[in-house]
């Protein structure tokens, strides 16, 4: 049923080991390509290279950042998002945190392109202008019904992702 939530255990951090180890592996041995992985020059890995850009250009911008240890925290909630934007059309792993079900025909350049745009606006913005030009680029290709149904998808992980963050105490001192 579109719209539907279901909520997975990461609040708990219960794959932060397996997350940690993994990390360490690739960087030893190299990276992992799963058989399944997509080539790099599909669609929706360019949608995902194209808002990393979109947010290095932000924290580009003179006072965008904050004077705390705040650089590393919305690349980690802006893939967060779009790992479960994503995964939310094209299912294959479990959540990090929910799963939207999704319409049939959604676009999954759309909900990345969504999830990004919403978290990016919540934690920047100041920058919502830039960002909503993104969002604009990346949704005028695509088939209005499709890209409506994906940005739904998305719009709805990055409220979830935003909520579970959002007293995670990154600003305390």
């Amino acid at each position: 049923m579109p719209g539907q939530i279901r909520k997975s255990c990461a609040r708990t951090w219960c794959g932060a080991p397996v997350v940690l180890l993994a990390a360490t592996l690739g960087f030893v041995t190299g990276p992992f390509q799963p058989a399944t992985a997509q080539p790099a020059t599909s669609p929706t890995a360019e949608v995902v290279i194209e808002w990393n850009r979109v947010l290095s250009a932000a924290f580009a911008v003179p006072g965008a950042q904050p004077a705390t240890i705040f650089f590393p925290r919305p690349y980690a909630i802006l893939h967060v998002a779009i790992f479960d934007a994503l995964n939310s059309i094209e299912p294959r792993y479990m959540p990090y945190h929910v799963r939207v079900n999704a319409a049939p025909g959604a676009s999954p350049e759309a909900a990345v392109a969504q999830a990004a745009h919403d978290v990016l606006v919540a934690m920047l913005p100041t920058q919502q202008a830039a960002f909503d030009t993104a969002l604009a680029e990346t949704l005028a290709p695509l088939s209005p019904g499709a890209a409506a149904d994906g940005a739904a998808v998305g719009a709805a992980v990055a409220r979830e992702i935003l909520e579970l963050r959002r007293n995670d105490g990154w600003n305390r001192t």
